[in-house]
């Protein structure tokens, strides 16, 4: 074990991190692929990227609106197509969004690289904008160009946004159909004022309470553009093949990893949910503080490729464009809740993530006890649980922790229930990353009370940042170390791996 396999594992796509939440999950229809939603009265309008059709659903019943699904090739999959006029002639290549406008409906057709205006009244399609050519042009209608444009939204006044995936730039629309450049210019990940700001990918949008939010899927993360800036909402920024890849971590919202997030809804509470397609999995952004909402299924139904998120009171739609559902599941986010840690100690922000992630919860139901000792056994399927290993076999609790332990050098598998103290936390944490070079051990009064043996792994957790001392200037090699100081520990490892600015306390 090295460091370069953690990286792997809290940086790529890597789900053992994931803490699977059970929501209550009703399927809706499953005949679609719904790429787009949007809800008027007790009606859904579904864009179904895979039928290149947009549907009716009501009452969990799909009626086909418009869209020439008849036409079909030799696998029986509905061909792409280009053809303005009557519902029941237009044809589309990949539906992707679609917003409520102008009485109708605006839709991102992507594989033409136009928007589709519905007419609901004369029921039938026109190009609102865009030339049916990939390119990159500001005008009015039919003189504005586009590259595979996908995520829609509209602000209160009516001005439309559109993710314009293959420049990487976010455009608008105003009422006159005239097309310009809204944020962004050439790919990169730079936040700051609309200029200067730099997209990958851009997909999802939604617009709420006058904030654009966006979900930057080549990027992995979301972004919210208001008065004329971009901040971060969440996601980090990954190092080496993670950058591309995306990661799977929940935590402080500047930590957590997305892999290729697509569609994003915000709630009337402020909680911000992104379909994280790369992943598999609803997550939810609330108070600075990722969780996952929903994870895939058992049963491998759902969710596979979750891409479009509709929040409409208590209720959060998805469409999963894979699995071909359409599903609806409370609004609810489910956090861990300890009794006995104030949001105020310095360890707080630590519980909170190596709960949200499954790395080791509380004794009991709302009872984390930070003060206790962490036992050579806790620690050890911590570890394992990092690695992926399945730690609820064996005849113990801790059975298959302890061989994992002992086959890869960390422990030698005896006193498992003894606590652990602070240099023996540092030599099985060394010993994880692959036994690494590091300085002579100084700056602490009490250095010299470290044992020979735990020198050289105290020099590296000191070196990292992963392991700080007591005091200012003592150690405390010998002590036990509680939960709380080893769910600090272990964030700060997994900080170590990857690029964050978050740290918590002693």
């Amino acid at each position: 074990m090295n460091m370069k396999r953690l990286l792997s594992l809290v940086a790529g796509a890597a789900l053992v991190l994931a803490l699977p939440v059970q929501a209550a999950a009703e399927t809706m229809d499953a005949s679609m692929a719904p790429s787009g939603m949007a809800l008027v009265g007790d009606t859904l309008y579904v864009a179904d990227v895979c039928h290149r059709a947009v549907w009716t659903v009501e009452d969990g019943e799909a009626v086909l609106l418009t869209g020439r699904t008849e036409v079909t090739d030799l696998s029986g999959q509905p061909v792409a197509g280009y053809n303005d006029g009557p519902f029941a002639q237009a044809a589309f290549s990949e539906p992707w969004a679609i917003v409520p406008y102008d009485g109708g409906f605006l839709v991102s057709d992507t594989g033409n690289h136009v928007l589709r205006y519905l007419d609901l009244v004369e029921e039938e399609v026109c190009t609102a904008a865009g030339t049916g050519r990939a390119d990159f042009r500001d005008g009015t209608g039919e003189q504005a160009a586009f590259d595979s444009p996908t995520g829609l939204a509209v602000d209160n006044q009516g001005t439309v946004y559109i993710a314009d995936t293959g420049n990487n730039v976010i455009r608008c629309m105003d009422e006159d159909s005239k097309v310009t450049t809204y944020a962004g210019g050439e790919e990169g990940c730079a936040l700051g004022n609309l200029e200067t700001v730099q997209f990958s990918g851009p997909t999802g949008l939604c617009w709420a309470d006058g904030v654009l939010y966006v979900s930057d899927t080549g990027n992995h993360r979301i972004v919210a553009i208001a008065d004329g800036e971009a901040v971060l909402v969440a996601g980090a920024e990954l190092p080496g093949e993670a950058a591309y890849e995306g990661g799977y971590l929940n935590g402080p919202a500047e930590l957590a990893r997305f892999a290729s997030p697509q569609g994003v809804a915000v709630g009337a509470d402020g909680t911000v949910y992104v379909a994280d397609t790369g992943n598999g999995a609803v997550r939810a952004i609330r108070e600075g503080y990722v969780t996952t909402l929903l994870s895939p299924d058992p049963s491998g139904t759902y969710p596979i490729s979750p891409r479009s998120l509709l929040c409409h009171g208590n209720a959060l739609y998805m469409g999963d464009v894979f699995a071909k559902v359409l599903v609806s599941l409370p609004a609810k986010v489910a956090e861990p809740v300890f009794y006995d840690v104030k949001e105020e100690t310095w360890y707080a922000q630590a519980v909170r993530f190596t709960a949200a992630n499954g790395l080791f919860a509380g004794i009991e139901e709302h009872v984390f006890a930070p003060d206790i000792p962490m036992t050579r056994a806790m620690l050890i399927t911590i570890l394992a649980r990092l690695e992926g290993v399945d730690t609820t076999t064996g005849s113990t609790w801790y059975e298959a922790g302890r061989q994992w332990a002992m086959e890869n050098g960390i422990s030698d598998g005896t006193n498992m229930d003894n606590p652990l103290t602070r240099e023996q936390l540092a030599t099985m944490l060394w010993r994880y990353a692959g036994e690494p070079a590091a300085s002579s051990l100084s700056g602490y009064a009490d250095a010299a009370g470290v044992s020979d043996w735990a020198a050289q792994a105290m020099a590296w957790c000191v070196e990292q940042g992963i392991i700080g001392g007591t005091t200012a200037t003592t150690l405390s090699p010998q002590t036990q170390a509680t939960r709380a100081q080893v769910a600090t520990i272990l964030m700060r490892l997994v900080e170590s791996s990857g690029r964050s600015s978050y740290s918590a306390g002693p």
